[in-house]
């Protein structure tokens, strides 16, 4: 009696692979061509995950391009107020030296006013 070995049932010339551990990687899911059955498209889930890391990837750039437009308002802001600082500066140097200016020629004058209305014999 001859005994009989099982082999798998081969449809195209090729092998029976075994089940895939990864279903997106299964040969059987991919359509053809011009196929519209949305039940079979091409790797629901790797689709599904590049549409989430392309929403990501826009949030990311427009955050960016805010975060860009902050700093150069932030570094307009600290250059008007270096400037402002300065022009504070300038102002109160301006208003001592003329404060002093004016206040030596006055105690002068004052000063010999006073000695005047010191001395004797003078009528008011």
């Amino acid at each position: 009696m001859r005994t009989q070995v099982l082999r798998p049932k081969v449809s195209s010339g090729m092998a029976a692979s075994p089940p895939s551990r990864y279903p997106w990687m299964d040969p059987k899911r991919v359509p053809s061509r011009g196929e519209e059955d949305q039940r079979n498209r091409p790797y629901p889930l790797d689709v599904d995950i590049l549409r989430e890391m392309a929403k990501v990837a826009g949030l990311f750039v427009e955050y960016h391009i805010l975060f860009e437009d902050l700093l150069a308002k932030y570094r307009e802001l600290e250059k008007a107020k270096r400037k402002a600082e300065d022009s504070e500066r300038f102002k109160s140097r301006i208003i001592t030296i003329t404060s002093h200016e004016l206040r030596t020629p006055l105690t002068v004058i004052d000063g010999y006013v006073s000695a005047l209305l010191l001395l004797p014999g003078q009528d008011e």
